[in-house]
């Protein structure tokens, strides 16, 4: 072989190399491509998943506060409904009907 022919030849293998690795790198590019795409719907999945628990949160305490607010309203009807005890001479109590109370 001669010189030309040796040089000739591994300028083809160089080439041949450089497209083997230039495709590799094609290939892991879209690799990482799909990778981030991949990573931004599951970033964007989070955030929805938070913005639910932030809205279930907030309905959550305002359920608790509105039960919180039935709960003293009944607790002040109830107080206001109920008979008021009054001490009689011997110490027992009466109710508002004049019911002794032991």
């Amino acid at each position: 072989m001669t010189e030309q022919e040796t040089i000739f030849k591994e300028i083809v293998d160089n080439s041949q190399d450089v497209a083997t690795k230039s495709q590799q790198i094609s290939n892991l590019t879209k690799q990482q491509e799909l990778a981030s795409n991949q990573i931004f719907t599951t970033l964007k999945e989070i955030s929805l998943g938070i913005r639910n628990f932030v809205t279930s949160t907030v309905t959550t305490s305002k359920i608790a506060e509105d039960l919180s607010e039935m709960s003293s309203g009944s607790r002040r009807r109830l107080k206001g409904s109920r008979p008021r005890r009054t001490k009689t001479d011997d110490g027992r109590g009466t109710d508002q009907a004049g019911r002794t109370q032991r």
